[in-house]
């Protein structure tokens, strides 16, 4: 009876760790780049935002603006790092103040956003401020798309790497936990013995 009991305790533990692993690192707003998006209207009242990053190759308009932005401040390693659909909720009162935090961004970067509605791409140049990229939205939108510079590009795919683990990435210790519960089952049934 012992054995079974103890067995089972090791089972309870192991599930238990491995949610605890799985929850201890919940999800951004955001996937990708962008960590996490806070949108307040001129009334200063939250607003909902859906946003859905794509994963396919920037569309045609994205691409001619990050083209002709490159022209116009003559900074040829201008770069997209991550572009996304957006969905404002509800009747929000224009305009929206946006701040996105992105893992890798220094006052010393230089970073543009462009916003796209139907085929028009606006660019706007945000206020950068303790890792944050901060602007104002005039009007509802469908796609955004973040440009920084050639090093930033590099720094900001690389944080968001390092710092944004995935709940799989934590496996291993799960399964080193089961091995020492099971090796503390039969220690503990040897030092009885």
């Amino acid at each position: 009876m012992k054995k079974v009991l103890a067995f089972l305790l090791t089972a309870v533990l192991v599930v238990s760790a491995s949610v605890c692993v799985a929850f201890a690192a919940p999800s951004a707003e955001v996937e990708g780049v962008i960590s996490g998006i806070t949108v307040t209207d001129k009334n200063d009242k939250a607003v909902e935002v859906t946003v859905e990053e794509i994963d396919s190759k920037v569309n045609k308009n994205f691409y001619n603006t990050l083209v002709g932005l490159k022209g116009e401040t003559k900074k040829e390693t201008l770069k997209i790092v991550g572009h996304y659909n957006i969905d404002i909720q509800g009747k929000a009162k224009y305009p929206l103040n946006i701040v996105l935090d992105v893992l890798g961004i220094s006052a010393s970067s230089d970073a543009y956003i462009l916003l796209q509605k139907g085929k028009e791409v606006k660019v706007v140049t945000p206020t950068i401020k303790n890792g944050k990229l901060i602007f104002e939205l005039e009007e509802a939108i469908d796609k955004l798309a973040l440009v920084v510079d050639g090093k930033t590009a590099d720094k900001v795919e690389e944080e968001n790497d390092v710092l944004s683990p995935q709940t799989s990435d934590s496996i291993g210790y799960v399964v080193m936990l089961f091995v020492a519960a099971v090796a503390m089952l039969f220690v503990s049934k040897k030092v009885k013995a």
